[in-house]
């Protein structure tokens, strides 16, 4: 282990990866620093949920003061512990347009915290939507303006901390605009203070007003935000004590994005210190010389199967309120039936994302060979590809194909004045299916899907193009 100052254990937020094999022994070595020096908290990554509630009791019995436990739980417990149903993304929530499923949405993954033992989730996102190319943030914000996202950003923070757990808005000042991943990079962020305060500033405005917990700070960089040496938000004094202290009043806590991020500079006790001298009061993911290093966020399958009829019934109801036709007005009812149906491959040219999909259509037995062709994308498929899937589907007919998008925002502003278009929010299950019964009118259009460009392309009711500015 690297020797680190007393003082400075305090602040520190290791990661604990339970998918490693050495996992239980890094934990030993946390819970030896722990009792020793103290730790800020612990971030616990993949596993099993028995694994997860053993963490914790040992954390609450033998650590005095205990570090406070955290997860990233944006879509609840299912991006990292084994065993649970995938929830809606918060771009899906948001196309809901009511705060009342952000609420419910916090209160639900709050629910899975506690069963798990934990204090903090690392939620809600509370960065603007600027473009539907952006990889980065994308279907993870609850929208494009700073009105819905605001609302959903508030409701989501009631209800998680109503259900007692503290809630982290993230990623200040606001990764939104960023076409680059601090993953890899430095993400520069051009805007200016003034536009700035008037836009990604709000949601944030919002969540402190809301009395979230924590707010965590991206790395992240803006010289219009801070004029002084090139560096990222989460080093900065101008942003963490003058921005997010002084003007937007914030007295909670302030956590970093992880250290193991390249954008951060580096992971050691140094940057971590740094982070610290410049007003942060938690510092996740410094190198602490024991262990392993973590492998990252879980990827499970999206048919999951979750702890009861409750959360599947949520999904669901969000999912359905969410699906919107977009573009080109919807074909009639009685030449919906589609002919065939092509699935655009994810960037690992896998098609096994589409699944559900898959078995909605052959519960309805809706495959014809007089109907129309149907193309499937998801929001890690290749626009390029998107573009040349939808030409080659078109049949000698003339008839154009319907594209399904699920959570497939820049293919949904690319084809929406070529062609019908579904936009569900996500590829979840529950909004494959959801899109598969717009399709076949088993459902309204209502959802209002907040996304830089479509706006004024959405269908408020089957059969005719309405181009309205959805307020949230």
């Amino acid at each position: 282990m690297r020797q680190v100052p007393d003082s400075l254990y305090r602040h520190l937020v290791p990661v604990l990866d339970l998918s490693v094999p050495d996992w239980q022994a890094v934990w030993q070595n946390i819970l030896g620093i722990a009792r020793a020096h103290g730790l800020g908290g612990v971030l616990l990554r993949r596993g099993r949920a028995d694994e997860w509630r053993r963490v914790a009791d040992e954390a609450r019995t033998m650590c005095h003061p205990r570090p406070l436990l955290m997860a990233d739980f944006e879509q609840g417990a299912a991006s990292q512990v084994a065993g649970y149903r995938w929830l809606p993304k918060a771009f899906t929530v948001g196309a809901t347009g009511s705060p009342g499923c952000a609420r419910l949405m916090g209160e639900t993954i709050a629910g899975h915290a506690k069963a798990l033992g934990l204090d903090m989730i690392l939620a809600p996102v509370a960065d603007l939507l600027f473009s539907g190319t952006s990889s980065v943030i994308g279907t993870r914000s609850f929208g494009a303006t700073p009105a819905r996202v605001s609302a959903m950003v508030e409701a989501f923070v009631r209800g998680c901390q109503g259900e007692g757990i503290m809630a982290a808005a993230k990623h200040f000042p606001g990764h939104g605009r960023s076409q680059e991943d601090s993953h890899h990079h430095l993400p520069h962020l051009e805007v200016g203070y003034d536009e700035w305060m008037r836009s990604d500033a709000i949601p944030f405005e919002k969540a402190i007003g809301a009395g979230v917990g924590a707010v965590m700070v991206g790395h992240l960089w803006s010289e219009s935000l801070d004029p002084g040496p090139r560096r990222p938000a989460s080093l900065s004094p101008a942003i963490l004590r003058v921005l997010l202290r002084e003007e937007l009043g914030f007295e909670g806590i302030i956590l970093t994005d992880s250290l193991e991020m390249a954008g951060a500079g580096g992971n050691d006790t140094t940057v971590a210190a740094a982070a610290l001298e410049a007003g942060a009061d938690l510092v996740i993911g410094p190198d602490l010389g024991f262990g392993h290093s973590s492998g990252g966020v879980a990827v499970r399958d999206s048919e999951t199967i979750g702890e009861g009829m409750g959360e599947e019934v949520l999904a669901r109801e969000i999912a359905e309120h969410a699906v919107a036709w977009v573009g080109c007005k919807p074909p009639p009812m009685g030449s919906r039936i589609p002919a065939s149906l092509r699935i655009v491959p994810d960037r690992a040219g896998e098609c096994g994302w589409a699944r559900p999909l898959q078995a909605a259509l052959r519960q309805r037995d809706a495959l014809h060979p007089a109907g129309m062709p149907l193309v499937a994308v998801s929001g890690v498929s290749a626009t390029a590809a998107v573009l040349a899937a939808a030409d080659e589907a078109k049949e000698p007919r003339g008839i154009a194909p319907v594209i399904l998008a699920c959570g497939a925002l820049n293919a949904a502003r690319c084809l929406a004045g070529r062609m019908s278009l579904i936009l569900a929010g996500d590829a979840t299950t529950a909004s494959q299916e959801a899109a598969v019964r717009l399709l076949c009118g088993e459902i309204e259009a209502c959802g209002r899907p907040d996304v830089p460009g479509l706006s004024a392309l959405l269908d408020a009711s089957p059969g005719d193009v309405h181009r309205v500015h959805w307020s949230p």
